[in-house]
């Protein structure tokens, strides 16, 4: 009997394919150069196709369902920032009422950020402000191990949840697929409330390769909230494969804990909703403000905004205002990113601005964590040389923090890569600085990890084997779903 499905399958394989093709020109409505790249690889191919269309193509419920997370932000009401202070950041109003209009991302001022780029102390923070919680703790991870790293912050999460402490933990499906269930079911077992992100329906592999939960966010009693590229486990130690881990994490207090719990629950409603079918009185999620989003004391003068971002926005929020910084660069523009893969506007865009006598510096790893990833990557690097772009590599270990600094003036951090996923097919946050003393900081230490890094030159670029041109020119056909 399964032979026969089998053969029937193999018979009518290609009709399969086309029934897809069909589906992205008439459902889909992928930008062209989605469409153009599914077809191709459709009709092309057979098997490969088809199983590559279910991994990282298929998305029409996954539109469905995440256009309900785009309705259920926007219509988080946020009066427009009247802070006197904006005043001062006038070269970036125009930014700021983007982000405000479109995503209801309220621009803040009286917060405290510090920064961290080493595991070891952003953990040992970490666990010091979840110990001291006395009403809640939420996380959102894309990535939360079952080593000893992992175990750590499940244990201090149980002990925190048998005291009285209210725990919410989201989990992406595909970055935590090795956590076993019996972990899942222990933490639930502690009073610990887990919310698995698109998970799986099928033991040891997950279909949903895009459309995934990217963020990394703890908040603890509206006191204290990070964010940044850190995941959870030892390879954020330094003890992995990879070696020495270079990231970028911040810690914040202040009146933007309020937008970034706004945002973690935007993901919570949108998991605990999946299945409702209206618009109806199920949408309007109630949380009590008085123990979620209190009155802020004034901790410090950073203007920060927090910016959520999932595939099918109306608008690509985070991605839009990196545009943004890179069009009102008047100096400089610095850049760091375990994966460099543009789409074509911010690719043009960093040209003109390098050729337009703005010094843009971008710094990418060494060392592959994804080998096509990396070689597509190192593909875009010839042609932003010869405009006269600066790019580095880092030595010293794997780098993977996520920063963008412009002008001593304005800065983003945050869980979003410098490629297409995070652009367009993963839900991501950044906080927008617009702090000088901060964005200083963050320049800081790019120049510090510059003395870790080797300048990849135009004769060192053209003098790469035959066989790295061929990885390189392969893999950047893929850049769409990379």
């Amino acid at each position: 009997m399964v032979l026969e499905h089998l053969i029937f399958f193999a018979k009518y394989i290609y009709f399969i394919n086309i029934f897809f093709v069909v589906i992205i020109i008439f459902f889909e409505r992928k930008k062209p150069v989605y469409s153009l790249f599914w077809i191709t690889v459709l009709v092309l191919t057979s098997y490969i196709g088809f199983i590559s269309y279910l991994l990282f193509g298929l998305s029409f419920r996954k539109k469905r369902l995440s256009r309900k997370f785009y309705m259920r932000n926007i219509f988080r009401y946020a009066a427009p920032s009247e802070n006197k202070e904006i005043e001062k950041l006038d070269k970036w109003d125009q930014m700021i009422q983007y982000l405000e209009l479109t995503g209801k991302n309220r621009l803040t001022f009286s917060n405290s950020i510090e920064i961290f780029t080493e595991g070891k102390e952003l953990f040992h923070d970490m666990k010091n402000e979840i110990k001291k919680a006395k009403s809640y703790i939420h996380m959102e991870y894309f990535i939360f191990d079952n080593n000893q790293l992992g175990k750590e912050f499940f244990t201090i999460l149980k002990e925190k949840a048998k005291s009285g402490v209210e725990v919410k933990l989201i989990l992406d499906g595909v970055g935590c697929r090795k956590l076993p269930l019996k972990k899942i079911r222990s933490l639930i077992n502690s009073n610990i409330d887990v919310q698995v992100f698109f998970p799986s329906y099928f033991p040891f592999v997950n279909l949903r390769a895009n459309y995934r939960t990217h963020r990394k966010i703890c908040i603890v009693d509206a006191n204290w909230g990070y964010i940044g590229g850190f995941n959870i486990g030892d390879d954020y130690l330094g003890k992995g494969s990879l070696g020495h881990w270079r990231d970028t994490h911040i810690k914040m207090s202040g009146d933007v804990l309020n937008e970034l719990q706004k945002e973690f629950f935007s993901s919570w409603d949108f998991i605990k909703n999946q299945n409702f079918l209206s618009f109806g009185n199920k949408f309007k999620v109630r949380h009590n403000e008085k123990k979620y989003f209190p009155e802020k004391q004034n901790t410090g003068k950073s203007p920060i905004q927090i910016v959520g971002s999932a595939p099918d926005y109306e608008f690509r929020l985070i991605r839009d205002a990196i545009l943004h910084m890179i069009t009102k660069a008047k100096r400089y523009i610095y850049i760091q990113t375990p994966y460099f893969i543009p789409d074509d506007i911010i690719f043009e865009a960093l040209k003109i601005a390098s050729l337009s006598g703005i010094s843009i510096k971008i710094m990418i790893p060494s060392k592959p964590d994804h080998l096509m990833v990396y070689w597509a990557t190192h593909s875009y690097v010839g042609e932003m040389i010869t405009t006269g772009v600066k790019f580095y590599s880092y030595k010293n270990g794997f780098l993977h923090s996520k920063v963008v600094i412009v002008d001593d003036e304005v800065a983003t951090v945050g869980s979003s890569n410098f490629d297409y996923r995070s652009f367009y097919q993963n839900f991501e946050i950044n906080a927008f600085i617009y702090d000088s003393e901060t964005v200083k900081k963050l320049k800081t230490l790019f120049i510090e990890d510059l003395a870790e890094s080797s300048s990849i030159t135009k004769q060192i670029y053209h003098n790469r084997k035959l066989l790295v041109k061929f990885k390189e020119s392969i893999s950047r056909l893929f850049s769409p779903i990379l």
